[in-house]
């Protein structure tokens, strides 16, 4: 069987985005970024999707999360006739993979929401990864630099440029739409904050993983 090939950047390609962020805190998840990166220029690829794909792929995932629940139902009935404590090991690996499924079916209620009029839903996508990568895998702040008579600059804006510009060329956003683009990605994750917040105050922390459940920036690749 051919061995599949790692969505992984290059050294070189690596070494070049290194060189334009300037000094990487040690605490950075370097091997991970590589991997998203990658992951990120070949999901682009893929987009856009129509929207009755992301509309079928959200119902399929709806019935596979359904599936999930009744599968976890047996398991913890089995265990309860059983006392095998073994079984828990596999009841909490399927809540995880349940978990996972939820991820995905959000993901793409997501796009499907966003697909409409003439956004570029691909674009948004984009960047909202990129800007996931740099503060998940890097420890980047949502921050740029400015100066009086000088376009906005600092190392997430020249991280962002080295991402994007390879696939957008000259549509890529230059230094103010990217200053522009990381305030909105900003305020967005902050109203999430705030939304996770009235949920747990509302409904308690064991409701809001069931509403909000864990995820990271990647688990939305297509």
């Amino acid at each position: 069987m051919a061995r599949r090939k790692s969505p992984a950047i290059s050294d070189v390609e690596w070494q070049a985005i290194a060189r334009a962020i300037g000094p990487i805190p040690p605490t950075a998840d370097v091997a991970r970024a590589r991997l998203e990166i990658g992951a990120c220029r070949r999901d682009y690829a893929r987009l856009p999707i129509s929207r009755s794909k992301l509309r079928g792929a959200r119902a399929e995932f709806r019935r596979i999360d359904a599936l999930w629940k009744r599968l976890i139902r047996s398991y913890e009935t089995a265990q309860r006739q059983t006392s095998a404590a073994l079984l828990l090991a596999d009841i909490t690996k399927a809540r995880k993979l349940r978990m996972r499924a939820q991820g995905w079916h959000e993901g793409f209620n997501t796009l499907a929401r966003r697909h409409a009029g003439n956004r570029d839903v691909a674009r948004e996508w984009l960047y909202e990864r990129v800007l996931g990568i740099w503060t998940d895998c890097l420890g980047g702040k949502l921050v740029t630099s400015t100066a009086r008579r000088r376009v906005p600059y600092g190392p997430l804006v020249r991280f962002f440029d080295a991402i994007v510009r390879p696939l957008l060329g000259d549509k890529a956003p230059g230094p103010h739409a990217i200053r522009g683009i990381v305030k909105q990605e900003k305020r967005q994750r902050q109203e999430a904050t705030r939304r996770l917040v009235a949920l747990r105050q509302k409904y308690g922390d064991g409701a809001v993983r069931v509403f909000c459940p864990p995820k990271n920036k990647f688990q939305n690749s297509i």
